[in-house]
């Protein structure tokens, strides 16, 4: 299942995957994974997590492979996480 704000900019892809896969929103997701994968632009990260349900990450693999970029002021990005606070210490904390 992959989780997103808008099912509907996911139709195509539900179209190519039929029964074998499902879309649904961020907490349907977390809901239904037995091991949650956490993809989203570092922008995003902190929302798609407060939509998820952090209580549905409980007892469960969650395999976060945001990077902490800020893309706001073109290229290249600039690492966002400092010394003591990398991102996955961030993304434990939320």
């Amino acid at each position: 299942m992959i989780g997103t704000r808008d099912k509907a900019k996911l139709n195509e892809l539900k179209e190519n995957v039929g029964d074998n896969g499902h879309i649904g929103s961020f907490e349907e997701a977390a809901i239904y994974g037995e091991v949650v994968f956490l993809a989203t632009l570092w922008k995003g990260t902190e929302s798609a997590i407060v939509l998820a349900g952090k209580e549905n990450f409980s007892n469960k693999v969650v395999i976060d492979v945001t990077n902490p970029l800020d893309f706001s002021e073109g290229g290249p990005p600039k690492f966002m996480a400092t010394y003591g606070n990398s991102g996955g210490e961030i993304v434990q904390r939320l």
